[in-house]
């Protein structure tokens, strides 16, 4: 929908709240109406740091704020269903990250952020 063009980062769609004084609009009359969109604010946001050899400041690769819902637990996800562990991994690098917990729910993910995610260099083969 157009009103979803506008739809800011970590809210959701948005919902037309004057929608029953806007009935008579039609494609002539409609710079006419003002349309009220509500953005309803996702409360599910967490932090996840991607760190390059060390966990340092200077290490930072990049931070993402990401937005859950119960219903992303409906599936029994995996935690690398909720943060792309591999998302900004160098080449040559891997990471060997370990979710804390056994079981992966909403109240788990909020309850353990923020998480950092360190990519460490593959060792060579000898």
């Amino acid at each position: 929908m157009l009103v979803d063009n506008y739809q800011p980062n970590y809210y959701r769609a948005g919902v037309i709240t004057n929608i029953s004084t806007i009935a008579a609009v039609n494609f002539d009359n409609l710079n006419n109406f003002v349309f009220n969109v509500n953005y309803e604010a996702l409360e599910n946001l967490f932090e996840v740091r991607y760190y390059k050899d060390s966990i340092d400041e200077s290490n930072l690769i990049a931070t993402d704020t990401i937005a859950i819902e119960e219903k992303d637990f409906y599936q029994v996800p995996t935690f690398g269903d909720i943060v792309r562990l591999n998302k900004y991994r160098p080449e040559g690098y891997k990471t060997d990250f370990v979710y804390p917990e056994t079981k992966v729910s909403l109240a788990r993910v909020m309850d353990n952020a923020p998480y950092n995610i360190l990519y460490v260099p593959i060792a060579e083969t000898e």
